[in-house]
């Protein structure tokens, strides 16, 4: 959700193995100018995606946190408890090398923000990572906006089975578009 938009984008992604899976929804649905995706999973084809190293659907075992938490913590400085369980900082975005959260452009457009972005941190009473909250920025034509990524299932979680077919279908253009971008 970026500060200013009347719209939330929810990406899900399933990854088994080989095969990948995207859940696009966007909040309101209605809103013009976005693109139909069906509520299904849509099965991702490789072969459709332009850079296979840095898509959200390439995992593997140097990729053990899609939400980037390692990265942007290593780069943190200005850190303190807030509340048990809460902390704030700042982080150096110039030094994680990390697309997904602000692509190079934005990162240039950034310029001396980029070095200071302020940060939220939240953990379980086991001290685990529950959420991660960044607020980027506005900067040259990338409005201000959060970057978020929940961390959940401690304890409770099971290895995901594959959509079953009634809940999947081939991927649109449209996912395409969105992923390749």
């Amino acid at each position: 959700k970026e500060d200013g938009v009347p719209v939330t984008l929810d990406m899900k992604f399933l990854i088994l193995d080989t095969k990948s899976w995207v859940k696009i929804k966007f909040s309101p649905a209605d809103t013009p100018g976005l693109p139909r995706i069906p509520a299904k999973w849509q099965l991702i084809d490789p072969s459709k995606i332009k850079d296979k190293d840095n898509s959200p659907l390439a995992y593997g075992e140097d990729q053990s946190d899609r939400g980037y938490a390692h990265e942007v913590i290593a780069n943190a400085g200005k850190v303190v408890q807030t509340a048990a369980g809460h902390y704030r900082g700042v982080t150096d975005l110039s030094l994680t090398g990390v697309e997904d959260i602000v692509d190079n452009a934005t990162l240039k457009e950034l310029g001396a923000k980029a070095k200071a972005v302020p940060f939220t941190a939240t953990t379980d009473a086991k001290g685990r990572l529950t959420r991660l909250d960044l607020k980027i920025p506005a900067a040259g034509k990338t409005k201000a906006h959060t970057y978020s990524a929940i961390y959940d299932g401690y304890d409770n979680t099971t290895t995901p089975a594959a959509p079953t077919a009634a809940e999947q279908q081939k991927a649109v253009s449209a996912v395409y578009d969105m992923l390749n971008s």
